[in-house]
């Protein structure tokens, strides 16, 4: 069963009450589909594992309908050292994605939201995953674009490797 159809639905559902709300952009994010050998039950405990371990908050958690939402809220960047003494704001969100550099602005708050569809059959667990990145530039929320370095972690600590 493809999950792919459920997934854009859960984001429009998700994206409806942060409409009315002045919050982070809402749009769907990077995708990733991924079938592996365990069970639902043990990728789930895995997911949940790897969320606490990257200080990431469940705010979905629904192991029936295979669903878990985390949210990390990343503060201010830290500098980067240009010609050894000079600090400048990182633009990233970690070593996860890259955010438009602003001219103008010292970024602020960034968010980071990863959200799994889980389905198990015949041995197999398919996990689809979306990653969002944003980052407050002063009154203006950026959508930054993943590194891939998130997404692989994830998938490093889910499959044991």
């Amino acid at each position: 069963m493809r999950l792919l159809p459920h997934l854009l639905a859960l984001n429009l559902a998700l994206a409806t009450p942060a409409i009315a709300q002045s919050g982070p952009p809402v749009q769907i994010g990077r995708l990733e589909d991924r079938s592996v050998s365990l069970s639902k039950r043990e990728v789930w405990d895995a997911a949940r594992e790897w969320a606490v371990r990257g200080g990431f908050s469940l705010t979905i958690s629904d192991f029936e309908g295979g669903t878990a939402e985390f949210v990390q809220n990343v503060g201010t960047p830290p500098c980067e050292r240009v010609a050894g003494i000079l600090c400048r704001a990182s633009e990233g969100i970690r070593d996860w994605a890259t955010c438009p550099i602003s001219k103008w602005m010292v970024p602020r708050n960034g968010m980071v939201k990863v959200i799994l569809l889980l389905s198990e059959k015949d041995g197999q667990t398919q996990i689809i995953m979306e990653t969002r990145f944003v980052r407050l530039h002063a009154t203006t929320w950026v959508r930054c674009e993943s590194t891939g370095e998130l997404e692989r972690d994830f998938f490093n600590a889910v499959s044991g490797e």
